[in-house]
């Protein structure tokens, strides 16, 4: 079997934490991913001091974010509003919020290229099949025809991670952020996007449960016409909630509104999007073995109101790989010195107050405009307040 020091199981976003921990000073590290190490083709919206702390840690480079290969689209001024024309509360223009598209292939290439410069390996289209964990002597890694050993494995897998599932012993999320989306040709060139908007008040679905339904738009990189545009909705596991295909079927009814547009024979569809985004209030996830820790969204590190993924990892990445290095130096690979890495976060938990205030329980009841209201009056309060 190969000998190393960290395996970050989890490769599309695991590459970053990768080569973060070679700048570190980690020796032996290796990427282990079932599919293709490679990004996707939908760009990634992040903010610049998010970018910029990636260049920090070693994984980008300055001159990376002045590349439109990169950062092939932003987005200014941005915009936050919620159905202003009925309730009365204007609209607020923030900026350096999700204000770059980024090239997620584009950006996972340099970045694998330059991990396998310093000496990293990449094991992907590579399986993993079982962990076993002794406490004095590492990790044995099952990838069938690779056997591996290591003193620590890094969980990357995401909210899909079989090892984070059988850590919280298989238990229903709390909540789920339920998008779906476009990226499409056709719009009037624009530079400006929504964070974060509604223009209609709660409503009821199919399935006899109350939504809230926000949008969110972008100008993409494929051209000047080009935009993605999500709808997306916060809701609890139930039996009454819309699915996703539900909900694409009230988004092609309620884009062209949204959107300004004739009808949706103006535009030319390049991809349709969907995801379903779990959360755990028991988050961060508390390391369940010695040796494996979760990092980015299988850690539940992401708040409840964001979609995780890249800027859940990214936005944590320089305290983890430190954290990590030290841990590995001095030998605290037990399970609860791990557990002080993703330590109890007051942000986090404040998030959910947010998040149950956008939703409406099944069996619950409010007024339509309730929602937009207390968006309206909050957003309101922090633009006055600077």
């Amino acid at each position: 079997s190969r000998q190393f020091d960290v395996v970050v199981v989890g490769g599309t976003l695991g590459i970053f934490t990768a080569l973060a921990l070679l700048r570190k000073g980690v020796q032996r590290v290796a990427v282990v991913e079932r599919t293709a190490v490679r990004g996707r083709d939908q760009e990634w919206n992040i903010s610049r001091k998010e970018m910029e702390e990636l260049v920090q840690c070693g994984v980008l480079e300055a001159q990376d974010l002045e590349d439109p290969a990169v950062i092939c689209a932003e987005c200014f001024p941005s915009r936050c509003g919620f159905n202003s024309a009925a309730t009365g509360y204007p609209e607020v223009q923030v900026s350096g919020v999700l204000n770059l598209g980024v090239s997620p292939t584009e950006l996972v290439r340099r970045v694998r290229e330059r991990f396998e410069e310093a000496g990293g390996v990449v094991l992907e289209n590579t399986a993993l099949e079982g962990v076993h964990v002794h406490p004095q002597r590492g990790v044995h890694i099952n990838c069938g025809s690779e056997q591996l050993r290591t003193q620590l494995l890094l969980d990357c897998m995401g909210h899909a991670s079989p090892i984070a599932r059988q850590v919280r012993g298989g238990a229903l999320p709390d909540a789920v952020c339920c998008v779906v989306g476009t990226c499409a040709s056709g719009f009037t060139e624009n530079t400006g996007g929504d964070v974060i908007y509604t223009c209609d008040d709660i409503v009821t679905c199919e399935a006899g449960s109350k939504v809230q339904y926000f949008w969110e738009a972008f100008p993409a990189g494929a051209g000047p016409t080009h935009r993605t545009t999500y709808m997306f909705t916060y809701i609890e596991p139930h039996p009454q909630r819309p699915s996703l295909l539900q909900m694409l079927e009230d988004y092609w009814q309620l884009m062209p509104a949204y959107q300004q547009l004739e009808g949706l024979d103006q535009l030319e569809v390049e991809r349709g999007m969907f995801g379903l985004f779990p959360s755990w209030k028991d988050s961060p996830l508390e390391p369940g073995f010695d040796r494996v820790l979760q990092i980015g969204d299988a850690s539940g590190i992401q708040s409840p109101l964001s979609f995780g993924g890249f800027g859940a990892l990214t936005r944590h990445l320089p305290r983890v790989s430190g954290a990590v290095k030290e841990a590995l130096d001095v030998g605290a690979l037990a399970r609860e010195d791990l557990a002080l890495i993703n330590a109890y976060n007051p942000g986090l938990n404040t998030a959910w107050l947010f998040q149950v205030s956008m939703s409406v329980k099944v069996g619950t009841s409010c007024e339509a405009s309730f929602i937009n209201r207390l968006m309206g009056s909050t957003f309101a309060a922090m633009e006055q307040l600077g």
